[in-house]
């Protein structure tokens, strides 16, 4: 008796994380999208100008946001097996509105993001900011998904940067008289940033990791050299 009820229990709690794991499936699988070149007008207040193309975001709230935008040329073909190479000058017009693709992996409950639409052409970064308030001067956070370099994307729901930019946003700082792990609370400071750029990177897994750095390092460089205060995290 207690072998048949551990035996059913075992089905239902089988059939239950079956349900779960659809769920997440199916949302990701709906948001798929691809960006398109834009031939007619457009909107120049949701536009940024790249040296790879102007790219046209979205607008939700206060919070506009910038899509699947390449920072280096597609690593296939010529370029397989290589280091990533700076996505070259273009002067076309596209939509920012969709996530590019995530990586080549296999799917795993724990990462929405490998049930997006995945491929080798996968360098992209997505940009949220705030509409209001000055356009200069705003602090950069540049995140670096996770997945054990080799499951995850920026389309995973978790990463969404709308609510990190569109409330104030707190950053704890370990102080410098604090010298152990155990840190009390009179040892933090605590910052209210109230505009920010929230910025999520796609990258290859595995070693390509490390190799692609120095084409995010460029861009970062770039943002930074504009807004002069930068964090990253990962």
């Amino acid at each position: 008796m207690k072998r048949m009820l551990c035996m059913e229990m075992f089905i239902i709690l089988c059939l239950t994380y079956a349900c779960r794991l659809d769920n997440p499936k199916k949302e990701m699988r709906a948001k798929i999208g691809v960006n398109q070149e834009i031939a007619g007008p457009y909107d120049a207040a949701l536009a940024a100008v790249c040296h790879n193309g102007t790219f046209v975001g979205e607008m939700e709230g206060e919070v506009l946001s910038f899509r699947g935008i390449p920072y280096a040329e597609p690593p296939v073909g010529s370029l397989r097996w290589k280091k990533p190479v700076l996505a070259g000058k273009r002067d076309g017009v596209y939509e920012a509105r969709h996530f590019d693709k995530s990586p080549v992996q296999s799917e795993w409950p724990t990462e929405a993001g490998s049930y997006y639409l995945q491929g080798e052409d996968c360098l992209s970064l997505n940009v949220w900011t705030n509409a209001s308030g000055p356009t200069e001067g705003k602090t950069v956070m540049v995140f670096f998904h996770g997945g054990s370099y080799g499951w995850g994307g920026t389309s995973d729901p978790c990463y969404d940067g709308y609510n990190l930019v569109q409330k104030c946003v707190f950053s704890a700082f370990r102080s410098q008289n604090s010298s152990n792990m155990s840190f009390p609370k009179n040892q933090w400071k605590r910052t209210t940033l109230r505009t920010a750029i929230h910025v999520t990177v796609e990258w290859r897994f595995g070693g390509w990791f490390i190799t692609g750095c120095r084409q995010k390092n460029q861009w970062i460089k770039a943002v930074w050299r504009s807004h002069r205060r930068i964090a990253c995290s990962g």
